[in-house]
């Protein structure tokens, strides 16, 4: 085992158990599951062939009775060249569509653009656009090229005793020659079947079985009958072989013609509709299983679980030979529908040996509880106690003595590590509980940037208010920052009376610590401001923090002696930010930043310079500057436009300062009166200025 690797004690106990147990029970359900499995996948199969090579033949039936109605038409209308031209053809025509449940319509249309249609009504379904009448069976269509507008074609609407319900003449010019059916039959010479198209009369979509007629040679006309999409799948749905098979009968192009369990056709357009797809129609099982079933037509094939929602036998059947077109009848069942008692004693032997299973695992688990659930916690707090997170918890009590004296122990630990990190930089304190090491007196130089912040007035504050007040009001300000300053990646290093010292960049390294120190300070006079309202509001005076920033190489690490030490900052560079935040005072500003600090965080800021200032431990001085917003920090942070405008006025007259033009400095400043009234620093700079 690798010394990363470790397991849970209960999970342990609990596959130990799974370990002895399992693999036998579960050789003896396998067993009986695959042996069934294979027992109702033979019978099945045997069911499923014979059964599906039935669906084929019937699909095939249905257009077999529509061929010989139609050669039988056209053979007589060829002894009769204009027998379907008068009222014996229309009874005829009646007829033939009264003994052809699955037929629409029977009609035969001649050379002369002479039209004769007898149609079935379906209910719901117009008649170029006219709505049938009530107890109408069937409608006769009769166009006359000869007859003189507007009367050139009628539409009559009888019921099954052959009575007219009602006459209506035909809404447009109909000429049967420009129909795909009598094109084909014309082309082809013989008995066709045409691919599906709409039908003028009724705006469904379906099939013409369709036979020219003729004497000598000479065509007289097409006799043609007609079947809808939605008959055939209608008829496919009726004959499916098992609740959950489907049939679809598909075109050369992979288009769907008939399904016995959608409809097969979408819209296209206005008043249009086309086939739809095979794959967005069956999905991948359909079109794997054309694929699969043109390897071997006729012959029983599996589509697999990992296509299908389920195993599922198929049968792919060629029609060319039986419809003359190129298309395909696919089938498709479950095996569930052929092996579904089977399975279902199989799942319930199965279910019942997993509730077995489960109750022996239920007992080991509590068997385990008792003992392991105490040392999990534990083990939590622990982590948590290693990260600092939540606040100190009650000991973890426990039956056996051990775990209780083990709780005990590790909340004392968690209460003194919690101590600890009150007067320690939590960031030390996880170092140290992550590395395990002795805390040492030493340091190193490292280059950080330092905050310090005070409160303005703090001692004339501490006269005037009542001392319980100042301290939560002072305690509220101190938590602002120091939550500020840690959510921020900052070490808060020590409170200094009303004022708080902070660092960035120790202990652990902290990449563009300048900019987190600004974003910081900006934060803080944020929820200063916050605070102030709230105090206001409550009927207390509000308090004015003041910020100074410096970025410098100090020395950094444990200071003090052996007994006693403590985790800060030395150096000169601690010095100078501390006369920054008192430059505050003399500019009447909130956040001062020195120019180090600005070069490191950049473009980001928005800053105005103030003036030099000097400090005790360096012969030069320092140009210090007024921190007025950051930019793609946070939007409440966003300078907006007066601070942005108030900063380009002060950078002109501070340019035009060191440039020694003091007139033009002087009118630069007074640009920043006006922009901000009772300005002090422009008021400082036009005071000092000759």
């Amino acid at each position: 085992m690798t010394p990363g690797f470790k397991l849970r004690l209960r999970p342990w106990l609990v596959l130990v158990f799974i370990a002895l147990v399992v693999p036998v029970f579960g050789a003896v359900l396998l067993f009986n599951y695959v042996t069934a499995e294979r027992v109702a996948r033979e019978a099945a199969s045997a069911l499923v062939e014979r059964s599906l090579h039935e669906a084929g033949s019937r699909t095939r039936e249905l257009i077999d009775p529509m061929r010989t109605m139609v050669q039988a038409a056209a053979g007589l209308a060829s002894a009769q060249t204009d027998f379907l031209r008068g009222a014996s053809g229309g009874a005829y025509l009646s007829d033939v569509l009264a003994h052809g449940d699955s037929v629409t319509g029977v009609f035969a249309g001649f050379a002369d653009g002479t039209f004769r249609a007898v149609l079935r009504v379906r209910p719901g379904v117009m008649v170029q656009g006219v709505a049938a009448p009530a107890h109408a069976a069937q409608v006769r269509i009769q166009v006359d090229p000869a007859q003189a507008l507007p009367a050139r074609g009628t539409l009559e609407f009888v019921d099954s005793a052959g009575r007219l319900l009602g006459a209506h003449s035909l809404g447009a010019p109909f000429d049967p020659r420009s129909r795909p059916w009598y094109r084909g039959a014309l082309l082809s010479g013989s008995l066709t079947l045409s691919d599906p198209y709409v039908f003028s009369s009724t705006g469904q979509i379906g099939l013409t079985v369709a036979a020219p007629f003729g004497s000598a040679g000479v065509v007289a006309g097409v006799v043609g009958a007609d079947i809808t999409l939605a008959d055939i799948s209608r008829h496919m749905a009726e004959r499916r072989v098992s609740p959950n098979s489907e049939s679809l009968l598909v075109d050369e192009r992979g288009q769907v013609i008939a399904h016995s369990k959608v409809t097969p056709w979408v819209a296209a357009g206005e008043g249009e509709r086309s086939l739809a797809a095979l794959e967005a129609l069956g999905g991948a099982r359909a079109a794997a299983a054309l694929l699969k079933g043109r390897e071997s037509p006729g012959k029983l094939f599996y589509i697999d679980a990992g296509i299908a929602a389920e195993p599922t036998a198929a049968v792919m059947l060629a029609l060319k030979d039986a419809l003359g077109k190129p298309w395909e009848l696919l089938a498709m069942a479950p095996l569930s529908d052929f092996s579904g008692a089977l399975h279902d004693n199989n799942r319930r032997i199965l279910l019942l040996g997993l509730a077995a299973l489960a109750l022996q695992i239920l007992v080991i688990f509590w068997l385990s509880r008792t003992m392991a659930d105490p040392l999990e916690r534990l083990s939590r707090k622990v982590d948590r106690i290693r990260t600092l997170a939540g606040e100190a918890d009650p000991a973890e009590r426990s039956r056996l003595r051990e775990i209780d004296s083990l709780g005990q122990a590790v909340a004392t630990l968690e209460t003194t590590v919690h101590s600890f990190s009150a007067y320690v930089p939590r960031a030390l304190v996880r170092r140290l509980v992550d590395t395990g090491q002795a805390l040492s007196l030493g340091g190193e130089s490292r280059y950080l940037t330092l905050m310090f912040t005070d409160l303005e007035g703090f001692s004339a504050l501490s006269e005037r208010l009542p001392s319980h007040t100042l301290l939560q009001q002072v305690s509220a300000y101190l938590s602002l920052v120091s939550e500020v300053v840690e959510s921020e990646l900052g070490t808060v290093d020590k409170f200094i009376g009303d004022g708080t010292m902070a660092f960035w960049g120790a202990p652990e390294r902290v990449p563009d610590h300048a900019w987190h120190a600004c974003v910081a300070a900006l934060r803080i006079q944020r929820g200063m401001a916050m605070l102030n309202r709230q105090w206001v509001a409550n009927g207390l005076e509000p308090l004015n923090v003041r910020i100074g920033l410096h970025s410098d190489s100090v020395l950094v690490g444990n200071i003090g002696s052996v007994e006693r030490m403590s985790y800060t900052v030395l150096g000169d560079g601690v010095n100078v930010a501390a006369y920054i935040e008192g430059a505050n005072k003399a500019f009447g500003t909130s956040i001062c930043v020195s120019q180090a600090v600005v070069r490191e965080a950049g473009h980001r800021l928005c800053i105005r310079p103030l003036d030099h200032v000097s400090v005790k431990t360096r012969q030069s001085s320092i140009l210090v500057y007024e921190l007025l917003g950051a930019h793609g920090a946070e939007p409440e942070l966003e300078p907006d436009e007066g601070a942005t405008q108030l900063a380009r006025l002060t950078a002109e007259a501070w340019k035009c300062r060191l440039e020694g033009t003091e007139s033009s400095a002087r009118l630069a400043y007074r640009a920043v009166l006006a922009q901000r009234p009772g300005d002090p620093l422009a008021q400082r700079m036009l005071a000092d200025s000759p």
